[in-house]
């Protein structure tokens, strides 16, 4: 029911605001809570399940009201915008202190007060027990009422007769009741999330009707009252004791204190006072709607991921942007489809890039609300558009033409769908640009491939004899990997004296390989990839789909490279005059490399203009600028459109604001 609201308040351009007067929503402090201590496991789960359920209300919201500074400070910590809108006096409050005689203690008692309220305070009393019981022991005239439930420490057994007991009831009985007593005191546990966002609720109420409280040193407490003018602060049994005793032998001083604290709190938390405040937050709420809800400075940007594997390019380049990203200042959030959260955080950081700053989350068919999110995958483009009414703008990060990667039957139809789905879509170089809108007419963005210059680049050689690369992963289709065999076995039976290796997978099947070769694998680093292209003649990788990283680090390294000839694959390499394109038949291939081998000349030509060409690749900095670029320039035309369609109209929830502030 909840999100069928949400959704017609996003359906309608009314912002979700989430209101909250506790800590709540973070199940890492939920051992904080003294009310669960005496919960079953079962119980225990159960709230920690509803923690989480806030949680994720919260950052689904647009924006966050709550009552303290320090719960306004938590929430900011998770990346969303919070206000605080105080608890305040309302109006039947006001109305009842004003029914109240000025003076409703007789005197002949002096009668502290501790309004606990609900069954989670016991706790908090021990601060300010031992001051009470020891005020009472002292001064037989004393006397301890106690509304709500709670259990008393063993050193009250003997003042059983003097304490007076009521049940919880309703605020304003509670008004009644307060009014009749000489000091209150609001004890909360020190040192303690959970009560340091606690809210000065019980300060005002007992301003209210003229009484003094003495309160503990926490965070909304200590900001709120004056030590000594307008009520006491106490952060050891021996300020609690020090505080009750010089209220219980001076009423003068009693009736100063609660005078001045009606003087200032009353007002400062009158309903009357606040409105106009309450009301300028929801319009700046408003407004930030009505701006976007984007802040270019810090975007919240997700990403939806497939199971990652070491090695993969594609991979590679999602983290690294989502790195990068990050860097610029922008919250990321990093969605993985059939992985475990931990497990993929630490094997991601430690075969990709450090991304401990990022939030993993595994993928279970829902997301948060996020200013952008892209896909990277077509199965993933479907889990976008299962959540899209949540992403104010969704993006598709396509590194190749995926239907590809099929033979022509449902996986394929699947993937060529997802072109059609209307994200904004954003490619990895020219050739799926190309196909995406010629195939499909799509509006489509691309960015280069980024190259780590600093690791790429041409180098001393140290290997002398003649040397074939050949990029080999039979677990993928699109490179070929059976085809490059039988050329290369043909190539070899005519250059025994030229040495082949194959690298790229640790699933190469070496004893099914027909020729001498060397078989390197996985090779360790990247620093290593780079030694390798520095010590050979030529590259071979086979694109028959979009081209990886490979050859373009090849090239960077300044080694010359080869390539299928199909469907226009000069456009990836700037031109023909860059690249060898192959003729996709083994027989004639092996002829081609063969001669390519013995041209030195030409081979040195290639290579030059391959290194020339990578030069104006950016590194990983300028590549997520560019990314970075097509948001922000995606979300600026998006608000554009939006204030051409509706004009200077502004949503239903501005004109409710604006007649409440009437």
């Amino acid at each position: 029911a909840v999100a069928a609201v949400v959704d017609e308040a996003r359906r309608l351009q009314i912002p979700v605001v989430f209101d909250l007067d506790d800590l709540i929503f973070e199940p890492e402090s939920i051992h904080h809570v003294d009310g669960i201590s005496g919960y079953t496991p079962e119980q225990v789960a159960e709230y920690r399940r509803g923690v989480c359920g806030y949680r994720e209300m919260l950052l689904e919201a647009d924006a966050v009201t709550c009552t303290t500074s320090f719960l306004q400070r938590r929430v900011q910590q998770l990346g969303k915008p919070a206000y605080v809108i105080p608890n305040t006096i309302n109006a039947a409050q006001l109305e009842t202190a004003a029914t109240l005689p000025a003076s409703n203690r007789d005197g002949a008692k002096i009668r502290i007060g501790y309004f606990s309220g609900s069954a989670t305070h016991n706790k908090d009393f021990l601060e300010a027990a031992g001051a009470v019981a020891k005020v009472m022991r002292e001064r037989p005239e004393v006397e301890f009422l106690i509304v709500g439930p709670l259990v008393l420490p063993a050193e009250f057994k003997e003042l059983e007769s003097r304490v007076i007991r009521k049940r919880f009831m309703p605020p304003l009985d509670m008004l009644r009741e307060l009014a009749a007593v000489d000091i209150n005191i609001a004890p909360l546990e020190l040192d303690n999330p959970f009560t340091a966002g606690k809210s000065e609720l019980k300060i005002f109420e007992a301003a209210l009707v003229g009484v003094p409280t003495v309160v503990s040193a926490t965070d909304s407490y200590g900001n709120c009252v004056t030590h000594g003018r307008d009520g006491f602060v106490a952060a050891t049994p021996a300020e609690w004791f020090a505080a009750l005793d010089r209220l219980v032998s001076n009423r003068k001083l009693r009736e100063e204190i609660g005078r001045a604290a009606a003087a200032r709190f009353v007002p400062a938390f009158s309903i009357n006072s606040c409105a106009a405040g309450i009301v300028d937050v929801y319009r700046s709420i408003v407004a930030t709607a009505d701006d976007g809800q984007c802040d270019p400075e810090c975007l919240d940007i997700a990403w939806i991921v497939p199971q990652p594997s070491a090695g993969s390019g594609g991979h590679r380049n999602i983290y690294r942007a989502a790195k990068k990203l990050s860097e610029f200042g922008h919250r990321i959030t990093l969605y993985h489809t059939e992985t475990n959260d931990d497990t993929t955080k630490e094997f991601v950081c430690q075969n990709f890039y450090d991304l401990s700053n990022v939030e993993f989350h595994r993928y279970r068919g829902t997301t948060l609300r996020h200013d952008a999110c892209f896909a990277t995958h077509w199965s993933t483009a479907y889990c976008l558009q299962a959540n899209r009414h949540k992403i104010r703008h969704p993006f598709y990060f396509v590194q190749d033409f995926e239907p590809m990667f099929y033979p022509m039957g449902s996986e394929y139809i699947l993937a060529e769908n997802t072109y059609r789905l209307g994200f904004t879509h954003v490619t990895s170089g020219p050739w799926p640009k190309k196909v995406l809108e010629r195939e499909y007419s799509q509006d489509v963005h691309e960015f280069y491939f980024p190259i780590d210059m600093s690791v790429y680049r041409p180098g001393a050689r140290e290997i002398r004899h003649r040397r074939v690369l050949f990029f080999a992963r039979p677990e993928w289709n699109r490179r070929c990997y059976e085809l490059g065999i039988a050329m290369l076995a043909q190539f070899k039976r005519r250059n025994p004296d030229v040495e082949v290796v194959l690298y790229g997978s640790s699933k190469i099947p070496s004893d099914s390989v027909p020729f001498e070769h060397v078989n390197m694998k996985m090779l360790p680093s990247l620093q290593a990839l780079a030694e390798l292209y520095r010590n050979a003649d030529l590259g071979i990788v086979f694109s028959t789909t979009n081209p990886s990283l490979v050859p373009y680090e090849m090239m960077a390294c300044g080694l010359a490279v080869a390539d299928i000839g199909r469907d226009a694959a000069a456009v990836n390499y700037g031109g023909e005059d860059n690249i060898f394109l192959l003729n996709p038949s083994p027989e004639i291939m092996a002829r081609e490399v063969q001669q390519i081998m013995r041209d030195d000349v030409e081979r040195a030509c290639r290579a030059r203009n391959g290194t020339a060409y990578v030069k104006g690749f950016p590194d990983e900095e300028g590549m997520a600028r560019r990314i970075e670029e097509i948001v922000l320039e995606t979300i600026r035309k998006s608000r554009k459109q939006e204030k051409t369609a509706h004009g200077h109209d502004s949503p239903a929830f501005r004109q409710l604001v604006s007649e409440t502030a009437a």
